[in-house]
């Protein structure tokens, strides 16, 4: 079946494994002739080949990635990577959700949106004889080592080094987008983004939010797709969910509390919503994270 039939699936949903942050970090072995079906997921996955060689494949082309390289897959492509009979490769893998990441939702629409979400580009591949895509693949191997070495505040060195590689990421392959944006609609993002993580907590309309940006709900709803590739809802449900996760590691308080707090009036759709997203529930997320916790 080609890949562009396979539009209408489900997403794949991403397990995070590194405390503290929206990020799986995973090093495996691809087998003589192994096989991704076609999937898709809401994070930028970053495939690093370390020994062998890797096929990828998106809706748009095929290309074969060699020892040292590594292909940006960006978030909402439909993907598949393989390895051909009789070969072996050693892949790193990097998923990240961008937004909790980049918390900076200007720098999201002015560089990130515009990166990663426009149908110009389904990803980008970095190799070392180019001199700037050599220094994003060693920002890589600072990253690497923390899949299995947690040293005293290693996330807030991770997320460092991702700044420092998308920032790079950009300045390589963004051409000049001075004034793409209507500022008009910035102006608007930002107060409906600035209503949303100021009160979060309490019940929103979408109508509420529409009205922080002083726009109507039809505009409210295109500049969040446009900018954000979210609804307003889905936005305003995944910043719920962060600051959850925060609270769930940080703080004594149940889990029926947190919720609440977040502006989640049923634990239930709270629970189910919390696994939609991190692929756990709320206390199995808090068991798997709680002993790291002095190490953030």
């Amino acid at each position: 079946m080609a890949l562009l039939e396979l539009l209408s699936m489900d997403p794949e949903q991403i397990h995070y494994n590194i405390p503290h942050l929206p990020v799986r970090l995973e090093t495996r072995e691809l087998t003589d002739g192994s096989k991704q079906e076609p999937h898709w997921h809401e994070d930028l996955e970053v495939v690093l080949v370390l020994a062998g060689s890797v096929h990828v494949r998106t809706q748009y082309r095929e290309e074969a990635v060699q020892p040292g390289e590594a292909f940006l897959l960006n978030p909402h492509q439909l993907h598949a990577l393989s390895c051909g009979l009789g070969r072996h490769a050693r892949v790193f893998f990097l998923h990240t959700d961008l937004y909790p990441l980049i918390s900076n939702y200007t720098m999201n629409m002015t560089l990130l949106y515009p990166l990663f979400f426009e149908q110009s580009s389904d990803g980008y591949r970095l190799s070392p004889s180019v001199p700037e895509q050599a220094g994003m693949l060693s920002l890589l191997d600072r990253i690497r080592p923390f899949e299995t070495t947690r040293p005293l505040a290693f996330a807030l060195e991770f997320s460092g080094l991702m700044h420092l590689f998308l920032a790079d990421l950009c300045r390589t392959f963004l051409p000049d987008r001075e004034n793409r944006i209507p500022s008009t609609d910035v102006e608007a993002l930002e107060n409906m983004v600035g209503y949303i993580t100021h009160f979060y907590a309490d019940r929103i309309q979408l109508s509420d939010i529409a009205a922080a940006g002083k726009v109507g709900r039809s505009k409210c709803c295109q500049i969040f797709k446009s900018y954000l590739n979210l609804s307003p809802v889905d936005f305003l449900n995944s910043y719920r969910l962060s600051v959850s996760r925060e609270l769930l590691i940080t703080s004594p308080y149940k889990v029926s509390d947190i919720a609440a707090s977040c502006g989640f009036s049923h634990q239930s759709y709270y629970s189910r919503v919390f696994r939609e997203k991190y692929g756990c529930t709320p206390n199995e997320y808090r068991l798997q994270n709680v002993e790291d916790s002095p190490n953030f």
